[in-house]
């Protein structure tokens, strides 16, 4: 349940941008996007450290940051990834949050997905459909017209209204407030009973499941799998995005490059990835060539890092490609986002899946390599020969003993020929 729970999320996060045209792109050198509250704005897409998003958006919000205060109205979906999420406007639409601590305030017309180590859904929220979540310590205050669906929770407090079902599964502690108000049937399944605190109404029947200590122990690493899985995608993704818009030109160079010849840079890469460490081996040996060695491997560590931030960049370029050939390979932040979102999907997918990624990964890595070769080799052929690129200087020759030596202050007279 919880890898179908991860690829819904995910795939519903792909296909509400996808199709959205007029898009405004924000970000900025300095790390801090601000949307004031006097700006219309159609379709927001803003990435950086801080996002201060305090106007309403006509259309959908797609955030990505290290702190998101989201102030203004969402008509249509928001999704939003980062450490820090504090979401206090309305949404029309679906809400799609995932970081590590979130608050959400508003209300949300459809479903809300939550993902995070620590949520907090406040009093004033009101969901008009179901809310599903996944995490470490969630604790929800407001209504849903709903559902409630939770899976692999550490603690779960549920201390506000639902109209509908309870569903729980591989729950750590389940806490059901004072306030709390379930108008149908509670389902859950977890190592103890739940708490159930006086005034707490259940208008329904209680369900249930006891789980083993094995089976809760496995529940709680693949929350923290999950977890952690967030953050690298979090992370992923922004540091992506900054580079694309830092180095605009040395991305569209880089995949145009390794796309033109992929089987070609599969073979250079898979090369690399096997013989520089051989090649390593070998310099250890001789004691001369240790500190090549360690260059050579932290050189080679540095390349692989590089490759691998890069791959989502030529995964999502190519797939954007298969829907429009005549512009070429697309980079921008539309790219960055769905790369870095089938890569991760495919991690989800045992053994085809991660060849299939290895496979991309190999594919960027011969392009970096063939491409940084090329390039040396095209500066090396550009220089000056060495003779020219010298500026030689030269002392003033001396006169002769057969010419006369002329004074400073002098001049001397030609004398004329006489005819």
């Amino acid at each position: 349940m919880k890898k179908f729970f991860m690829l819904f999320f995910l795939l519903s996060v792909i296909f509400i941008p996808a199709t959205t045209m007029a898009a405004d792109l924000r970000s900025s050198t300095t790390g801090i996007v601000n949307v004031s509250t006097n700006e219309k704005v159609k379709n927001l897409y803003a990435a950086g450290a801080t996002i201060n998003a305090d106007a309403n958006t006509a259309g959908d919000s797609v955030l990505a940051g290290s702190t998101i205060n989201i102030n203004g109205n969402t008509e249509a979906n928001l999704f939003a990834a980062g450490g820090t999420i504090n979401a206090r406007g309305n949404v029309g639409n679906n809400a799609r949050l995932a970081g590590g601590t979130v608050f959400m305030g508003g209300q949300v017309g459809q479903d809300l997905l939550l993902a995070a180590g620590s949520a907090q859904i406040g009093s004033n929220a009101v969901i008009n459909g179901d809310f599903l979540v996944t995490g470490g310590n969630i604790e929800f205050n407001g209504r849903t017209t709903g559902n409630l669906l939770a899976s692999n929770v550490d603690k779960l407090i549920i201390n506000g209204q639902i109209n509908g079902n309870v569903r729980a599964k591989n729950i750590g502690e389940l806490v059901i407030g004072s306030s709390a108000v379930i108008n149908g049937n509670l389902n859950y399944s977890s190592v103890k009973d739940a708490v159930i605190e006086s005034g707490a109404v259940i208008k329904g029947t209680t369900n249930f499941q006891k789980i083993n200590q094995n089976q809760q122990d496995k529940s709680q690493f693949n929350n923290f799998v999950t977890t952690s899985a967030i953050i690298s995608l979090i992370m992923g993704l922004l540091t992506l995005l900054i580079i694309v818009y830092l180095l605009p030109l040395f991305s569209r160079k880089l995949v145009n490059y390794t796309l033109s010849t992929p089987w070609i840079n599969l073979f250079w890469g898979l090369i690399f990835l096997i013989i520089t460490p051989i090649l390593m081996l070998i310099l250890l040996i001789t004691v001369i060539g240790i500190k090549l060695a360690l260059l050579l491997g932290l050189l080679y560590l540095v390349i692989i890092m590089i490759a691998n931030l890069f791959t989502p960049l030529i995964v999502g370029s190519l797939f954007l490609n298969l829907f429009n050939r005549k512009n070429g390979y697309r980079v921008d932040w539309l790219t960055v986002l769905i790369g870095i979102l089938i890569v991760f999907i495919l991690q989800l997918i045992p053994v085809i899946g991660w060849l299939v990624v290895f496979v991309f990964f190999l594919i960027t890595l011969g392009g970096l390599v063939s491409g940084s070769w090329h390039y040396l080799g095209n500066q090396r052929e550009n220089l000056p020969p060495a003779d020219e690129s010298r500026s030689i200087r030269t002392k003033p020759s001396l006169p002769t003993p057969s010419q006369p030596r002329i004074a400073r202050g002098t001049t001397t007279r030609t004398p004329r020929t006489r005819r």
